[in-house]
């Protein structure tokens, strides 16, 4: 990858972290929640689906927009 392929991958990073803050930050903190919870109810640390937080939090806010784009905009 040449640098200018590689500027533009970082600026488009950056992008998506200062767009995403809020959702990124709260999906951290509802993670580290699940993963104290499932720690209580288990007994012991193991990796299960209370890490998906995270990405899953970001994705529903990307199909909330979507989904508010479609039926707002494109009447």
């Amino acid at each position: 990858m040449d640098a200018r392929k590689q500027r533009r991958l970082l600026r488009r990073a950056k992008r998506f972290i200062y767009r995403e803050c809020i959702w990124i930050t709260l999906g951290i903190i509802l993670t580290r929640f699940a993963v104290e919870y499932a720690y209580q109810e288990r007994g012991y640390m193991a990796y299960g689906g209370e890490w998906l937080v995270l990405p899953i939090v970001l994705l529903a806010v990307k199909l909330a927009r979507d989904v508010i784009y479609r039926d707002i905009w494109c009447v």
